[in-house]
């Protein structure tokens, strides 16, 4: 039979809310009260066996068919040496639960756990082996060998096995097991195992996943998987997959897969196996690998560019990124190219016009980078690809030997602004 608990506020005297006063034809063996007065708190077993003499408050006999049914007091009660402070021992441990000197409104209600140090408005509710130590409103509720420990504000473990909180603030565990918040900031573990939010780590979270790690980022997600991991990273995500990593890859991506990697601003994989976004606003996928990340993947890169005369200029990833082949690379390119007068003294806006240009490059392990055979689609536009106004606009691709680029060089005209884009697509292979 389940055993019931009993919250009174007086312990003898037979009225309403005395402790005496329940019935002890109701009452089993192993059933719990409560008792809180103005001044103390008491908590008491029943003892179906018992037959002790009364003797207030270490045995309390039920006034009505108490037989040999007796309270027993199992929690000594507390005074102004601890000021708002209780334990309450639902468990009739042989250990009691105990709680530091420096503790002011602090709780338990556990088998075997400990509030520590300096602590305020703190609650460990079920569980056993947990303690909390030098925290103020924070909390465990049905836990097991769990701590939170060390300058903590407002944290909280509700649920799991062996979990950990340190040197945070706003942070929460809601279950699993053997999980760590440690030196953050308003993120969370929802669920899972070995997930950790570490090292100055802000208002980020794992939704659940094994051995998933957020380290000294802010804004980022992990959403579930195995051993995904965000390492300095600004407002990123890992949507899933397994052994996927984001590395100082500012409002970057990955949408699952296996080892993927991303390590540049805006990089993207959504999917697939061993894909590596190197670039700046790289969107990259592959199936596979030979050797190394990326290197029999596909690719996509946006370029961008303004001019207001005829001086050649670059297009550059977000308009300020050369595009770097890595080394012992082959790439096929093609980029489709559109061009549009947005303004000047010259010329109609609106004046436009498009190119396709395809062609290959290639880089050594030495550090000499070529263009493979000639690109086609590059010069001024075809006949029937540009405004009769735009005819004179120019799109060249070249090889940088020097920093190893890949090189798009646009001429516009003088007195015209022009806004240049391209999308490039890349098929890569190392």
């Amino acid at each position: 039979m389940a055993n019931n608990w009993y919250p009174v506020s007086v312990l003898s005297g037979g009225g309403t809310g005395a402790l005496d006063a329940l019935d002890g034809d109701a009452l089993n063996d192993g059933d719990r009260a409560i008792v809180i007065t103005t001044t103390y708190l008491y908590t008491y077993t029943l003892d179906a066996t018992s037959g002790a003499a009364e003797s207030s408050p270490d045995v309390i006999a039920p006034d009505s068919n108490p037989g040999t049914k007796r309270w027993l007091l199992t929690t000594v009660y507390f005074d102004d040496i601890l000021p708002d402070y209780a334990v309450f021992d639902f468990t009739a441990a042989s250990t009691a639960p105990t709680l530091g000197a420096s503790a002011d409104r602090c709780y338990i209600i556990a088998d075997d756990s400990e509030i520590a140090g300096t602590c305020t408005d703190t609650l460990i509710l079920g569980g056993t082996g947990n303690y909390i130590e030098d925290s103020v409103n924070c909390a465990m509720l049905a836990c097991t060998n769990s701590y939170t420990d060390t300058t903590l504000d407002m944290c909280t473990i509700l649920s799991g096995y062996d979990c950990y909180i340190a040197t945070s603030v706003n942070c929460s565990i809601v279950s699993g097991e053997s999980q760590i918040i440690d030196t953050a900031t308003g993120s969370a573990i929802l669920t899972g195992q070995s997930n950790q939010l570490v090292l100055d780590t802000y208002y980020s979270a794992v939704i659940t996943g094994y051995n998933c790690i957020i380290d000294d980022s802010s804004y980022c997600l992990v959403g579930c998987g195995d051993t995904n991991y965000i390492d300095t990273c600004l407002s990123s995500s890992i949507i899933g997959g397994t052994y996927n990593t984001l590395t100082s890859a500012d409002h970057a991506l990955i949408g699952s897969g296996t080892f993927n990697d991303v390590t540049a601003e805006g990089g993207v994989v959504i999917g697939g196996e061993y894909g590596l976004a190197h670039l700046l606003y790289q969107e990259a996928f592959a199936s596979g690998r030979f050797a190394a990340d990326g290197d029999a993947q596909r690719s996509t890169l946006q370029v961008m560019l303004a001019t207001t005369d005829a001086t050649p200029a670059i297009l550059l990833i977000n308009g300020t990124a050369p595009i770097l082949i890595p080394a012992s690379r082959s790439w096929r390119f093609k980029a489709e190219v559109i061009a549009r007068q947005t303004a000047g003294a010259a010329g109609t806006v609106g004046d436009s016009a498009f190119w396709t240009i395809s062609g290959g490059i290639k880089r050594d392990g030495s550090n000499n980078t070529t263009l493979i055979g000639t690109p086609s689609g590059h010069g001024i536009p075809g006949s029937t690809d540009s405004d009769t106004a735009a005819a004179a606009w120019d799109v060249t691709v070249t090889a940088d030997n020097a920093n190893e680029y890949l090189v798009f060089t646009a001429t516009g005209e003088a007195s015209k602004t022009i806004h240049w884009a391209a999308k490039i697509e890349l098929v890569e292979v190392g």
